[in-house]
Order: structure tokens, then C-alpha cells, then sequence
């Protein structure tokens, strides 16, 4: 039996909301939490102090709505996540360098509002200490690597990246920038090192993106390591203190997927490179979250393969890691054939609910990823999912 076989984490009780920290009698148990205070120190902080719920919980890639949002669901954004857009800011090496080397003040499309409009957005409406994930390319386009059916389109590229005689003096280049801008742009808005979860590569398990492992495991992660490595420098080049406080996240992609299929245990780069462990989580059409076969099927994964909700979860706790799920959604209306409708979504966020909860001191942050197909704000009178929703952020509130 794996040290990593799942089980259930109960919920604690207590906490206090974003409200208390903006005023009121909760005021200086809630600023105490914030300033990272002993838990002794602040008594019955437990629990996520911004969002008001047991577990650090907002919204993804919406930064236009989070006003609306948090007024909707009566409770504060807790946690943010926002993407890269990789079709705008990524397609080539010099793209992927963020900017001009050397000269970090001067931020690339990597930073710009071109490619990176909602974490900006939303680094500028949020209160400074409400953690920011952002959701960021590992490579760009023109490396790509993903392909379905075995026929990788670059199944090369890993080994490349760490060949001295290859790419890695780019490779080493361009995630020393990134580092050291990263600072530049935190600076500028204001914000904490340590408010930062850098969530780099998302669903790289999969077979979608350009940065996707592909068949050659013992090649990517010696190249991961050397890309996060080469990040610290930057932070570290700009700022000792920022090099560790910016959290690195690695991130598995959601269950049935046909190919590129690996046990976690095997592609995991090790403790020294990930700081959270995350996995995405989408019903798609075939997920019947409603259902308990559904659920169970969601939890337990693929046939025992890498990506089952409660495996990912359980290996996580194994590396001493928090679990971050900063990308989930149910789709609710037709908008995308490989998306249809959910079946039945009070159900399906009746059972991600009671997951949150049941693991809630193990959740680094939940996004949910709210667009014109999976939208929750003020749709609760059109779709059985937004109602749920607000039942359940309800039932997962702290008291003040």
C-alpha cells in the first residue's frame, strides 16, 4: 500500500470573515491571522480569515466580476487565479523572456495587460493580502510538445532544455528573467512576496499544452527543477527574501485522459521544486458528479491511474504539501459540445462541497473558474448549480 493511500480529513470549527478584518469586534483576532500570528496567540483563527469560509476559497480568471462576485455569494474573494494568455503573450522565445534581459523594469507581454489582464485586474481591485495565484506557461508555443495518440509533437524538448550543449543556457535565461520581473511587478502593486503562488504549467499531465510531459518523464523533471531553480535566482537577484516566499504550485490535470497517463509518484520533480500540489477539477460530460458512481469514479480516478481526486490529494499530504484545486467549474449551459450541460449540478456541488469541507485545513485554495459557460452570479433563478453554490458557501462559513 502507497504512503500516500487517501482518507478523510474532518473540518475544524471557528474562523472569522473579511468583513471582521475591515472592521468591526473580529478586527484584531482577524489582523492578528493575517500578520501570521501563533494560532495560540490568535485564539480561534482557524479557518481562512479573508474568504470567511473554513478553507481559502474564491474566484478564477474573472477579475471584471469580483465585486459582483463577492457580493452574490456574500462572502469575500479569499483567493484569486489568473491566467497567462498563451496565444497572446506566448508564442516564441523572446515572448517567453517577459521583457529585455537585464533590464527587469521593463515588463514583456508575459506581464502586460495583453497577457496577463485578470491577474492584473485583479492585483489592483483586491485588498493586498488576499493571495493572488497565477496561472503560468512553462514554455511557449513554439516549443510545444502535445499531441494525442502517442504522436508527440516535440518529444525532444525536455532532454534539450537541460543539454549543455542544447538549450539550457536559454532555458536557465529566460526563467532567471521571469524571477526577477516577477519582483519588479509585485513591487509595483504593492503586494507581499508571499502572496504569490506561481501555479507554472498547468495540467501538464495532460495532452493539450505545449509544456505537456509526453512519454519522457526522466527528461522533464530535471528540466522543471532547473526552470525553478533558475526562477529563485531571479527573485533572489532582486530580493533575498522574495526567493522562497513566492510559492511554486505543480499542478496534475482532471481524470479521463487517454494517453500520457503516469502515476503521480513517478513524474512528481520532488519536494525542493513544489511548495503546492494541485489538480484541476471539470466534470466534462462524462464526470455525472450527481451520481454517486459519478462521484466515487471522480474520486478514485481513472482506473487506478495517476489523477483520481483523492489520490492526488493523499499525495500531496505525503510530501507535506497543501492541495490546490485554483482551476474547477461545472459547465451550465450548451456552449461547447465537449462541455455540455451538467446532469445534475446541485448534486455535483453538493459533493464538492462536502469535499472541500472534509479536507478543508489541507486546501491551499479553490477557484471557481466562472465564464459565459460555467457562470454562477446572479444565475441562480436559470441554473440548479448557482443556487447550490450559494447553499453551500452557507454551510461552509466560520463564525466571526
Amino acid at each position: 500500500m502507497p504512503p500516500w493511500e487517501p482518507r478523510t480529513i474532518l473540518p475544524t470549527e471557528g474562523g472569522i470573515s473579511r468583513r471582521a478584518v475591515l472592521g468591526g469586534a473580529g478586527m484584531t483576532l482577524a489582523a492578528a491571522a493575517l500578520a501570521g500570528v501563533p494560532a495560540a496567540a490568535a485564539a480561534d483563527a482557524a479557518g481562512d480569515p479573508i474568504s470567511g469560509l473554513l478553507w481559502p476559497s474564491g474566484l478564477g480568471n474573472a477579475a471584471d466580476e469580483i465585486e459582483a462576485f463577492e457580493r452574490w455569494r456574500k462572502a469575500p474573494c479569499g483567493v484569486f487565479a489568473g491566467w497567462t494568455n498563451i496565444q497572446k503573450a506566448a508564442q516564441t522565445w523572446d515572448d517567453f523572456m517577459g521583457g529585455p534581459k537585464g533590464r527587469y523594469e521593463e515588463l514583456g507581454a508575459l506581464f502586460s495587460k495583453l497577457g496577463a489582464y485578470n491577474i492584473n485586474k485583479a492585483a489592483q481591485v483586491l485588498p493586498k493580502q488576499v493571495p493572488l495565484v497565477w496561472i503560468f506557461p512553462l514554455l511557449p508555443q513554439e516549443a510545444g510538445n502535445s499531441g494525442k495518440g502517442g504522436q508527440w509533437k516535440n518529444p525532444g524538448i525536455w532532454r534539450r532544455l537541460t543539454d549543455p550543449n542544447g538549450d539550457l543556457a536559454l532555458w536557465k535565461d529566460v526563467w532567471f528573467n521571469i524571477g526577477a520581473r516577477l519582483v519588479v511587478w509585485l513591487d509595483q502593486h504593492g503586494r507581499a512576496y508571499d502572496t504569490l503562488t506561481m501555479d507554472i504549467g498547468w495540467e501538464l499531465t495532460g495532452n493539450w499544452y505545449p509544456w505537456s510531459i509526453g512519454p519522457d518523464v526522466d527528461g522533464f523533471k530535471p528540466a522543471w527543477r532547473t526552470a525553478i531553480d533558475s526562477l529563485r535566482a531571479g527573485l533572489r537577484h532582486m530580493s533575498a527574501k522574495a526567493e522562497h516566499a513566492v510559492k511554486i504550485g505543480w499542478r496534475v490535470a482532471g481524470s479521463r485522459i487517454t494517453d500520457n497517463q503516469h502515476h503521480i509518484d513517478r513524474v512528481y520533480p520532488g519536494d525542493a521544486w513544489v511548495d503546492v500540489i494541485g489538480r484541476s477539477l471539470h466534470e466534462g460530460p462524462k464526470g455525472q458528479w450527481g451520481r454517486a458512481e459519478g462521484w466515487k469514479r471522480e474520486l478514485d480516478g481513472d482506473g487506478g491511474r495517476l489523477d483520481g481526486l483523492e489520490m492526488v490529494l493523499a499525495f500531496a499530504r505525503s510530501q507535506g504539501k497543501k492541495f490546490g484545486v485554483f482551476e474547477w467549474n461545472l459547465a451550465w449551459k450548451q456552449g461547447d459540445p465537449a462541455f455540455p450541460p451538467s446532469e445534475d449540478p446541485a448534486g455535483a456541488m453538493a459533493n464538492i462541497f462536502a469535499f472541500f469541507r472534509a479536507n478543508a485545513t489541507e486546501i491551499a485554495g479553490e477557484c471557481y473558474l466562472h465564464n459565459r459557460n460555467t457562470r454562477l452570479i446572479d444565475n441562480q433563478d436559470n441554473w440548479a448549480g448557482a443556487a447550490e453554490y450559494l447553499r453551500q458557501i452557507a454551510l461552509s462559513k466560520r463564525s466571526a
